[in-house]
């Protein structure tokens, strides 16, 4: 998968030239940037490649925001915090969550500890900068690679 935004930015000119970079222009349809052509001069191939469809039902996802099986619940006042201690005893760890809140949204950041002991996120380093998340309208899901040892907190 190519992803032109972290390739490219939004240069429209240029992203010719990244496809041929992975794509060999005789695999690559002429209006992409190759030199391939269907058997009938369509330069878009579409007997090669499908334009898309609808999505069957069987691959839908299957989750039931009513099932909070597994799930933790904790109640925070507004203005309070709760922190959620992960250690990372692996580099390379990732850390995943998932919540939803009832009504608010909530402020939520993983921070890494600069210490052995307990610390307030502005004395730790950020892995996931604390911003407001609308969990109250979508649930939250998420994961961040941690490259080191230590202790993480998700508030």
């Amino acid at each position: 998968m190519i992803n032109f935004r972290s390739e490219q930015g939004h240069d429209q000119a240029s992203y010719k030239e990244t496809l041929l970079e992975y794509i060999d222009a005789d695999q690559l349809p002429k209006h992409w940037g190759g030199n391939c052509v269907d058997e009938d001069g369509d330069p878009r191939c579409p007997s090669k490649i499908s334009p898309g469809g609808d999505v069957p039902p069987s691959c839908y996802a299957q989750n039931d925001l009513n099932d909070l099986s597994g799930f933790t619940e904790v109640s925070i006042g507004r203005g309070s915090s709760h922190q959620l201690e992960i250690p990372i005893s692996l580099p390379g760890s990732i850390i995943t969550w998932q919540f939803k809140t009832d009504g608010f949204d909530i402020g939520f950041g993983v921070y890494k500890r600069t210490c052995d002991q307990r610390q307030k996120a502005r004395d730790m380093e950020a892995v996931l900068e604390l911003g407001r998340v609308n969990s109250h309208m979508v649930p939250e899901d998420g994961s961040v690679q941690c490259l080191h040892t230590g202790t993480c907190e998700l508030f």
